[in-house]
C-alpha cells in the first residue's frame, strides 16, 4: 500500500511543482502587473499566476484531494495541538503522512515563509503553532482563513530542516474557525 501511496505523492508533487513553474515563468509579467497594481492604489485579490482563484479548489487539486482521501488524517480543532505540534517536533515519524488542516494565513516576521498556524493558550501561556507551507502558488493576505490538504516532509527553510507542508490543494475560506485554541500540551515555539 505504501508504495502507490507514494507513487500519487510523487504524481501530486510533480503536477504541484508544474503549476509552480507555469505560475514563476511570466516573471516579468507578473512584475509589471505587481507595480502597476501598487502604484494605481488598487489592491489586487488574483493569485500568484492570475488564474487561479484562492477562494476555490481546481479541479487538479479536487483530484489530487480524492485520490488522497483514504490516507489523509482530518486535523480538528481538538486534535490541533497534539498533530500540528507533533508533526513540527518530529519530522521523522510525520514525514510523507497527508494532512487537511485549517487555520490563519501567515508570514513569518523574515517577510518570506508562509504558514498556517493557530495560537494556543495554556493558563496565562499564548504559543505560536503552525506549519510553514511549500509550493504555495495562491496569494493570500494576512489573517486569511485557510484550509490546506498537504504532505509533510522536512524542508529547509532559512538555513534550517524544519517540517513543511507541502501543498496539494489550498483555499480560502469564508468563514473562520477559532484562530486561538485551549491546549493542555507542552509549549513549543515554532
Amino acid at each position: 500500500m505504501k508504495k502507490p501511496i507514494g507513487m500519487i505523492i510523487t504524481l501530486m508533487l510533480v503536477l504541484t511543482m508544474g503549476l509552480f513553474l507555469t505560475a514563476c515563468g511570466d516573471s516579468k509579467g507578473q512584475d509589471q502587473k505587481a507595480s502597476e497594481t501598487e502604484s494605481s492604489g488598487q489592491e489586487n485579490d488574483a493569485d500568484v499566476d492570475g488564474n487561479l482563484d484562492p477562494d476555490t479548489v481546481t479541479d487538479s487539486e479536487q483530484e489530487t484531494i480524492d485520490l488522497l482521501a483514504e490516507d489523509t488524517t482530518v486535523v480538528t480543532d481538538e486534535t490541533y495541538g497534539e498533530i500540528i505540534s507533533e508533526a513540527a517536533n518530529h519530522p521523522d515519524v510525520f514525514g510523507g503522512q497527508v494532512i487537511q488542516v485549517e487555520g490563519l494565513f501567515t508570514v513569518t516576521h523574515d517577510g518570506d515563509t508562509p504558514y498556517i498556524c493557530r495560537t494556543m493558550v495554556n493558563g496565562e501561556e499564548e504559543t505560536f503553532c503552525g506549519l510553514p507551507l511549500v509550493y504555495l502558488n495562491k496569494q493570500f493576505q494576512e489573517g486569511d482563513w485557510i484550509k490546506v490538504t498537504g504532505v509533510i516532509n522536512a524542508h529547509e527553510i532559512n538555513g534550517v530542516s524544519v517540517s513543511a507542508l507541502e501543498i496539494v490543494a489550498v483555499q480560502r475560506l469564508e468563514k473562520a474557525g477559532q484562530a486561538v485554541l485551549p491546549w493542555s500540551g507542552p509549549s513549543h515555539e515554532h
